[in-house]
């Protein structure tokens, strides 16, 4: 995988010889151990709202067909997951979590490495990194969108709807949050992710 960014391919081999990854078939049997590291997540940065998921949420996730869920295995704990959902021939990044070790550990990278190692083997064409949380533009340099730029071989402009469908309800919405006409959209969620 030579498009890899080279810091990306070295934190990745060195990571892998720290913890074992593997795609798990029944990602139900997995509810506790990413609950626990996405609380971890939730601490870390102060997510909120409706990004911090409730257990029935992610229980609803881990239960959609076409879900891929690879686990890193440090010592004998789970230190991180991500979570993919595969469509068609496209697979997409949905969320990744990890514990304090799997931070420590680079994680991320070794996860990251055995996704397009497996996804590779499944014929896949397309993997959906999606773009840093909350932010728009390919040279952002939050450490999210660096961490995505390196696995990737390009760009492309993404647009979710853009569109509001029950004008009174966004409108409520806004006075609710005390929020005045801005550019992002939709304007209820901006800073959210920062």
């Amino acid at each position: 995988m030579s498009f890899v960014a080279a810091p990306h391919r070295r934190k990745a081999r060195k990571a892998l010889e720290r913890i074992d990854v593997q795609h798990c078939e029944d990602a139900t049997l997995l509810l506790n151990d990413w609950i626990e590291l996405y609380a971890n997540l939730i601490k870390r940065h102060g997510i909120r709202g409706l990004t911090a998921f409730s257990a029935d949420a992610f229980k609803s996730q881990l239960s959609v067909p076409g879900i891929s869920v690879f686990r890193a295995i440090g010592g004998n704990e789970t230190v991180g997951m991500t979570l993919w959902y595969i469509d068609s021939e496209v697979a997409y990044y949905h969320l990744g979590a990890y514990s304090e070790l799997g931070y420590k550990s680079d994680a991320s990278f070794a996860l990251f490495w055995r996704a397009l190692e497996w996804f590779s083997s499944q014929r896949l064409k397309w993997l959906d990194l999606g773009a840093g949380a909350g932010l728009s533009g390919a040279n952002r340099s939050d450490g999210l969108s660096r961490f995505k730029r390196g696995w990737a071989t390009g760009t492309r402009t993404a647009y979710f709807c853009g569109r509001i469908f029950d004008q009174s309800k966004y409108d409520e919405v806004m006075r609710a949050r005390n929020i005045t006409a801005t550019e992002y959209f939709p304007a209820y969620r901006e800073g959210e992710f920062a």
